[in-house]
């Protein structure tokens, strides 16, 4: 008979009815974990079940031997365990067609039998509700299930009606149980026999997705779930116990083991003093060319320390900290914490709205900051610029610490999903629980150099620092700008000899397609941490920098940086966040804080010496997420009595490591940061003609993540206002990359969000730009950095970088490449608001504009008797002079007197010397001594200063100050300079700053230049012979190497 004929007869409607309510709404697959990659591989596996006499009369009583009976409580058991494995309530579970004598059809092989699974039902009630689901599903079992879900719109019905099965061979057709068996699509299947002995059982499954001790597991829990039941029918689901006793003592103790001693009757000053102690030589930052070690890191810090106490810092007064990458940075957070207080780490490149928001939040009375990034504060408190040389002009010694190690350490704002930022407050005490950990178990010693290239805001900055200050390393920073310059930062490896760093996977990953051969070899471990690697990623590891022990560390915030590690990382692990670490205990729990089984998801909940203290000023939030650990020991230590909620879905491994399995929540990690999806929702809500929207974290053909926001609206959206609207809100990382428009956002059939029906970025954004080809030279060279970034050979000025597949990652070598050809004229904010190549061209050439005319006109007036009578062509003439023997040395004791390099001094004395030619308190000259082709216009006032130490100091923050202020040598040839005829336009520079045969002499006059050698310092003068007299350069130099005797004895006089 045709199918269709006979579905349409009557007698089925009723069938067909029943099947589409009992399956309507929402169809969700189980989620059992399995110990195997997903495979269409089938290998059949077998278990028994073993019931025992006891337990199989107790079954067989309570089913007055009835098969059916049996089958629906065997159902019942089934369906609460796999309740408890999946964390789900809504359970189908399939089973073959009923045999009737009368019946043959043979539409089905099995039918889906679906049940919600209350734990607040009694047992009893349970069954009698599947009781009903059975007895009415097999009397309607002879509808095809195919038509079901066609109607449903399921185009898969393998996991409702072939992934578990449960049968009996004595209600089942033989014949169907034996195709169910060899099919590959059936993972596990529960079977039930009985005997003339009592009940005897099987689990069959694929071998290619569980490990026979998974199985082993299951068959267990199965039978004490059956006995339990049997005890008490009445028995509430809720309370209902999976797990052996010993069971829960190898969950709760045995993978718990993590006692350690550490110094947690200490703070992190005074383990750092005690460092400063035993390796008061050693560098303990290492800014490129910069360096400052422990002992002047600590008197420095002391310094800074007694301003702040001066302002009025209290013990735990939060003290805001937004500075560059630089040594004062160091410095700063060691003040902030000498003084008593925590401080509060902002980024620089964060949006005001996020930073006055943190600032308010926190309460903040003083900021320690730079005075180049004066402008984006807006700050009614006190502001202390650290590139201020006044700081650090008091008394040195160590101060007697007001801290105690339960008072705070610091406070680092992570993305709320209430729509604002939240602060995590951490201890003194946690934060040295895991620092003495890792520098124990990651071998730390004097000998390592630790690379530091995560964001000051973010904790895992902590780890870097505090692994070297704390063990006697050196922590190397990058200068300004060059995070994302990862040619830079292989280089920058190999010349520093670092050891070791943490990063994020995606920074790794550029830094080995950047790394040329033997940039790595220095290195002895990296740490992974912030998001997820990839097998590739390992690979790519072991390739390019060999045996390098890759390590992956994972914690959340509130638990001092890193809650668990995996020393020794495999392509086949990238998962395995490893195992808790020093007097860190974690629980995987349900939602009902039960344990669950080994190898089962369940919420990873934290407890232990590193929690945080809280939530600042949000003690809702604190109690919500910080609730009493119901595993405490009430006679052991106080840190365990509570215990954080992560959010993060995890599972036991059998060998007590913990593998990462994804979020319960919203909260997504893009490149080592949380974000709440949900901030970001609130925010763009904010904006005009934003109806709804939904924001989810996607991943590119590459594996990097990335956020796409789909909005709903009954107007044209703008993509490139909308990006730039949300940069003055969010951080960089949290705007989206991509914007897809909606006219309603899909639903489910409950009526609720379907995630899943949201259309791929890939095959629906576009950004509506036509395409134009870059005209002025601008314009070309943003074209070939984008090209080579994006790989994407033909890109147009008005392509916005997001829509062509671009992402924060992207964007920092994009910034790298960018600061190469425009020094001083972008940061990566810029990038952010000016996200075309037009707009942006357009913002760098208004840099270069202001730049350029503040230089111009930057000349100084030499007296009349320096120039020629008759005025020659140009003609380039050089002098050679150099400062050696014991002149050289009591010069270098002086730049080491006054922390600062010698060219400084050198550069100190040479505009002294300028002052007293032109007579003029006031003196201009560029300047080339910091970073190789940048140079620095410096305008020094010398009217007040008494001493050549406060030149000195002043010049020093003189040029710290300008650091976003600086130009190429290209940008200085390009000028149009116009000078009358006793302006001289001077240039004091540091030997291989700038590239010899660039033409200097046709802008500039005087070009002084220095080369340090060990033992002396030579100096080149070249000059243009054709305006000034060669007798009176030779006099400029005699005077320069006289004042540098009474430089000296000036000195000396004061000692």
């Amino acid at each position: 008979m045709n199918e269709n004929l006979l579905v349409s007869i009557e007698e089925f409607e009723d069938t067909r009815k029943y099947w589409q309510e009992k399956l309507s709404g929402e169809l969700n697959e189980l989620n059992l974990q399995y110990d195997y990659k997903r495979t269409s591989e089938y290998r059949r596996g077998q278990k028994r079940l073993v019931f025992g006499k006891e337990l199989s009369e107790r079954i067989l009583g309570v089913c007055k031997n009835q098969d059916l009976l049996l089958f629906m409580l065997s159902m019942a058991v089934m369906k609460v365990l796999l309740a408890r494995y999946t964390g789900q309530n809504d359970i189908i579970i399939s089973s073959p067609v009923y045999t009737t004598l009368e019946e043959n059809y043979d539409y089905n092989k099995c039918i889906a039998f679906r049940d919600y699974i209350d734990d607040e039902l009694s047992f009893k009630e349970l069954l009698v509700n599947i009781r009903k689901t059975i007895t009415e599903g097999y009397k309607n079992q002879h509808y095809p299930m195919e038509n079901i879900f066609d109607h449903l719109e399921i185009q898969d019905l393998r996991p409702f009606l072939h992934r578990f099965i449960i049968y009996m061979e004595n209600i089942h057709k033989s014949v169907d149980i034996n195709d169910i068996l060899d099919a590959p699509e059936n993972h596990l299947t529960i079977s039930i026999v009985r005997t003339g002995d009592g009940l005897e059982g099987s689990i069959f499954y694929n071998a290619a997705l569980f490990r026979e001790d998974t199985i082993e597991r299951i068959s267990k829990h199965y039978l004490n779930i059956f006995e339990q039941v049997m005890k008490d029918i009445n028995i509430k689901l809720t309370n209902i116990e999976l797990l052996s006793e010993d069971e829960k003592q190898r969950l709760t103790v045995n993978f718990n083991n993590t006692e350690a001693s550490c110094r947690m009757n200490k703070t992190i000053t005074m383990i750092f003093e005690e460092q400063v102690e035993k390796t008061p030589s050693h560098p303990a930052v290492i800014l490129e060319n910069e360096v400052i070690t422990y002992h002047d890191l600590n008197e420095r810090a002391n310094q800074l320390a007694r301003v702040l106490k001066e302002k009025g810092l209290k013990t735990e007064g939060i003290v805001a900290i937004m500075a560059d990458y630089s040594i004062e940075l160091i410095v700063g957070i060691m003040g902030i914490m000498k003084a008593g207080g925590a401080y509060l780490p902002i980024d620089p490149g964060y949006p005001s709205d996020r930073v006055n928001y943190m600032l308010e939040d926190a309460n903040v009375d003083i900021i320690l900051t730079h005075q180049s990034l004066a402008s984006k504060i807006s700050f009614k408190g006190e502001t202390i610029y650290l590139d201020d040389s006044k700081l650090y002009n008091g008394d040195n010694a160590n101060l007697k610490s007001p801290i105690q190690p339960e008072n705070l350490a610091y406070v680092i704002y992570t993305s709320g999903s209430t729509g604002r930022p939240k602060g995590v407050m951490i201890e003194h005490r946690s934060l040295i629980n895991f620092i003495d950990w890792r520098i124990k178990n990651y071998n730390f010693t004097p000998a390592d150099r630790i690379l530091q290239l995560i964001s000051v805001s973010f904790d895992g900055f902590g780890a870097n620092l505090y692994s070297a200050i704390l063990s006697g390393g050196a922590l190397v920073l990058p200068g300004l700008n060059r995070r994302g310059d990862f040619k830079f930062i292989s280089g920058l490896i190999k010349g520093k000899n670092v050891t070791n760093m943490s990063v994020v996977p995606a920074m790794y990953r550029a830094i080995l397609d950047n790394a040329s051969e033997g940039d790595l070899k220095t290195l002895r471990m990296v740490v992974l941490a912030g998001e997820r690697a990839d097998s590739e990623l390992i690979g790519l590891s072991r390739k390019i920098a060999g045996e390098i022990l890759l390590i992956n560390e994972y914690g959340p915030t509130e638990n001092s940086i890193t809650t668990t590690s995996l020393i020794g990382m495999k392509q086949d692990n990238v998962g395995v966040i490893g195992r808790p670490v020093a007097d860190n205990k974690i629980f995987i729990l349900d939602k009902r804080n039960r344990l669950v089984p080994e190898g089962v998801p369940g919420e990873l909940c934290i407890t232990g010496s590193s929690l945080s203290r809280g939530y600042l000023n949000n003690p809702e939030l604190t109690t919500e997420k910080f609730v009493e650990n119901p595993f405490a020991d009430k006679s052991g230590s106080s840190y365990c009595q509570y215990m954080y909620k992560t959010g993060d879905i995890a599972r036991w491994l059998s060998d007590g490591n913990i593998e990462y399995l994804g979020r319960k929540d919203f909260q997504v990690k893009i490149r080592g940061y949380r974000v709440e999806l949900e901030e970001i929702e609130d925010a763009i809500l904010k904006l005009e003609n934003a109806k709804q929207t939904v924001v989810l974290d996607r991943e590119d053909k590459s594996g990097n993540r990335y956020i796409c926001a789909y909005v709903v609206s009954d107007e044209r959206m703008d993509w490139e206002e909308m990006r730039e609207s949300l940069s003055r809100k969010l951080p960089h990382y949290m705007v989206p990359s991509r914007f897809i428009q909606l006219e309603n956002l899909p639903l489910t059939q409950n009526g609720k969000l379907d995630r899943k029906a949201l259309p791929d970025p890939d095959d629906t954004s576009d950004t509506g730009a036509l395409y134009k080809a870059p005209e002025n030279e601008t314009e070309k060279i943003l074209a070939e950095i984008w090209s080579g970034v994006l790989n994407i050979e033909k890109i147009g000025i008005h392509n916005n970088f997001f829509d062509l597949g671009g992402n924060s990652m992207l964007l920092m070598q994009v910034n790298s490449r960018v600061e190469k050809h425009f020094p001083g004229c972008i940061n990566i904010t810029d990038l952010f608001e000016h996200t075309t190549i037009c707009k942006l061209a357009k913002f760098i050439e208004s840099k270069k504009t202001k730049k350029d005319n503040a230089a111009v006109i930057k000349y100084i007036t030499f007296p009349e008797g320096y120039f020629s009578r008759d005025v020659q062509e140009s003609s380039n003439t050089n002098l050679r002079f150099e400062v050696s023997g014991q002149l050289f040395n009591r010069l270098k004791e002086i730049s080491t007197k006054e922390k600062v390099e010698l060219n400084l001094v050198m550069l100190s004395l040479y505009i002294t010397l300028l002052a007293k030619i032109t007579q003029k308190n006031r003196v201009i000259l560029h300047t080339a001594i910091d970073k190789k082709e940048h140079v620095y216009l410096v305008e020094a006032d010398i009217e007040e200063v008494e001493d050549f130490s406060e030149l000195i100091q002043l010049i020093d923050s003189y040029i710290k100050s300008m650091k976003g202020t600086c130009y190429t040598i290209d940008d200085i040839l390009r000028m149009g300079v116009r000078k009358s005829d006793k302006d001289v336009f001077l240039m004091f520079c540091k030997n291989g700053h700038l590239t010899a045969s660039r033409g200097l002499l046709d802008v500039y006059d005087v070009v002084l230049e220095s080369n340090d050698e060990e033992n002396r310092i030579c100096f080149t003068c070249e000059y243009d012979a054709g305006r000034l007299k060669g007798d009176m350069i030779e006099h400029l130099i005699s005077s320069y190497l006289k004042l540098a005797g009474v430089m000296v004895d000036h000195y000396e006089g004061e000692s």
